[in-house]
């Protein structure tokens, strides 16, 4: 599973390197590591387009294992707990979390809920407008 998981990141890297402008943070292996290791202060939250498709750095950024000091989809957002930064994408950008395969849904309910949210008890923001 764990081999699943580091190939599966691998094959994202190389979609979000294969964007047309892909920004030049959003890249792979020792790049990512290098800003890893820069303390945040030093390194302004980067910028993804919102209509970019979701690539290793949301996922990195999601699930915690990655800490630039905000969003990288543009947001105001400054959350540095793995726990609020994942609420944080399932609001706001629940079209790229429900994408990115962070959960056990069956693919019919994972594809609706990238286009539509997912049941919860506070109010989404539309991705589509």
């Amino acid at each position: 599973a764990a081999e699943t998981a580091v190939s599966q990141m691998e094959v994202d890297d190389q979609k979000c390197d294969a964007l047309p402008d892909s920004p030049p943070w959003c890249t792979t292996g020792s790049q990512l590591q290098q800003l890893q290791h820069v303390a945040p202060a030093e390194v302004a939250a980067p910028s993804i387009a919102l209509n970019v498709e979701p690539c290793a750095v949301d996922r990195k950024y999601c699930s915690g294992n990655f800490y630039i000091g905000g969003c990288p989809r543009g947001c105001d957002f400054t959350g540095s707990s793995s726990f609020a930064r994942t609420m944080h994408y399932k609001r706001y950008h629940y079209n790229v979390f429900y994408s990115l395969g962070m959960n056990d849904l069956p693919a019919i309910d994972r594809w609706t809920s990238a286009q539509f949210g997912d049941v919860v008890n506070e109010d989404r923001v539309c991705v589509h407008c």
